[in-house]
C-alpha cells in the first residue's frame, strides 16, 4: 500500500499549528515540505522557524524536499530543524555523495528528487546505490495545480527496471498532479509513496 503525504503548501499561515493538527488527526502518513529558495525554483517558500513550527505541531514523519540550488549549504540546518527524511534535485548539487554520507550519517533517510526533463537512464549508479527514496517529479517544479505528466506511470517502471539490481531497497515517490484518479495508476506502476 502507499503512503500517502500531504503537503502545507497552501495552508493558513496564520493557523499553522491548527491545520497541521487537522490533517494529523485526519490519520495521514505524514507531511512534505516543499522548500524553494527562489533560484533553483522562483518561487520563495518555508524557513527553519516554519520547518520547527510544524515539527511541534506533529509527531508525524515529515520529508524535506529541497527544491534549492547548492543543497550541501542546506543540510545541517534542516536536520537539526527536525526532518526524518530529506529530498535534493540530483540536477543541483555535484556532491550528492557528500549528502547522503551527512544524512544518512544522522541515521535520517536521505534521497533524490529528479525532475521531469532528466532521462532516468542519466541517473549516476553510484548515488542510487545508496539512496533511501528516488522522487519522481510528475510536473514541472515550482508551481501547483498542473496536471501530472502522462510519462511518470513509465519513468516509474522504467527506474526499478534500471536500478533496482544495483539498489534493492529504495522507495519510489511521485510528487505532484495526485488526484483521486490517478494515485492508484501511480501506486500499480511501483510507487511506494504518493
Amino acid at each position: 500500500m502507499a503512503i500517502l503525504l500531504a503537503s502545507v503548501l497552501d495552508a493558513d499561515w496564520n493557523d499553522l499549528e491548527n491545520e497541521v493538527k487537522m490533517v494529523d488527526d485526519a490519520g495521514i502518513d505524514g507531511f512534505s515540505l516543499d522548500i524553494m529558495d527562489g533560484k533553483f525554483v522562483e518561487r520563495t517558500t518555508f524557513d527553519m522557524d516554519t520547518v520547527r513550527r510544524i515539527r511541534m505541531a506533529t509527531n508525524r514523519p515529515i520529508e524535506a524536499h529541497l527544491m534549492v540550488e547548492s543543497p550541501e549549504e542546506w543540510m545541517e540546518e534542516i536536520c537539526e530543524a527536525g526532518v526524518d527524511q530529506l529530498l535534493f534535485h540530483i540536477e543541483a548539487t555535484q556532491r550528492p555523495l557528500e549528502i547522503l554520507d551527512y544524512v544518512q550519517g544522522r541515521d535520517l533517510s536521505c534521497g533524490i528528487a529528479v525532475l521531469i526533463e532528466t532521462p532516468i537512464e542519466s541517473l549516476p549508479t553510484e548515488v542510487m546505490r545508496r539512496v533511501d527514496i528516488v522522487n519522481l517529479m510528475a510536473v514541472r517544479v515550482g508551481y501547483g495545480g498542473q496536471k501530472a505528466s502522462e510519462q511518470t506511470e513509465e519513468r516509474i517502471r522504467q527506474l526499478r527496471e534500471i536500478f533496482g539490481c544495483v539498489n534493492d531497497h529504495f522507495a519510489i515517490g511521485v510528487d505532484g498532479g495526485m488526484k483521486i484518479d490517478n494515485c492508484a495508476d501511480f501506486a500499480g506502476a511501483g510507487a511506494d509513496l504518493n
